[in-house]
């Protein structure tokens, strides 16, 4: 309901996206980029690895304004983003509102321009690393682009058994069904 055009569950079917969720030495860096002792792709497996496709000129959002259902995804650009137009991903923030409002906010226009940054990716292979469940984002419509805008979104989670578990059940029910 959220992203037209997605593929999941890819930890099921690839040797490749398993070890890449697992290396050792990624994990590694995320956890010095969090600032925490260590992380883990998260516990759903659907969630390894999802593919987000930005289809060129549909108008359609890749993806809507949300907040993730898990603590820290890692978004890498897989595809050529040279003089793309669109496919942004913008990021709203408001000092001491809580990323629901936040994302309310958006939602009902009422987030000033100041408070919204816009992520550019430099080119393939770069990745953004983020608490998606703390920040509210989307990305907007590839309006041009020399092929369709192509992400790889990987989950994760702390180590710590004490932490707060930020996973939000309903979304994985909503968009795996069965699965």
């Amino acid at each position: 309901h959220r992203i037209p055009k997605c593929l999941r569950g890819l930890g099921d079917r690839s040797n490749f996206v398993r070890d890449l969720n697992y290396s050792p030495e990624l994990l590694r860096h995320l956890a010095a980029c969090s600032g925490l002792p260590g992380l883990a792709p998260h516990g759903m497996g659907m969630n390894l690895s999802q593919t987000n496709f930005g289809q060129i000129g549909t108008g359609a959002k890749v993806d809507q304004w949300h907040i993730d259902s898990v603590p820290y995804v890692l978004v890498i650009l897989l595809s050529d983003a040279t003089d793309m137009e669109g496919g942004d991903l913008p990021v709203a923030r408001v000092d001491g509102a809580s990323p629901e409002e936040v994302l309310n906010m958006v939602k009902a226009n009422k987030v000033p321009p100041e408070f919204i940054d816009t992520a550019k990716y430099p080119g393939p292979g770069y990745a953004i690393f983020m608490q998606g469940s703390r920040i509210a984002h989307g990305v907007t419509p590839v309006v041009s682009a020399h092929e369709p805008r192509l992400t790889v979104v990987n989950s994760y989670q702390t180590l710590n058994p004490f932490d707060p578990d930020k996973t939000v059940y309903r979304t994985f029910k909503t968009m795996d069904g069965e699965a």
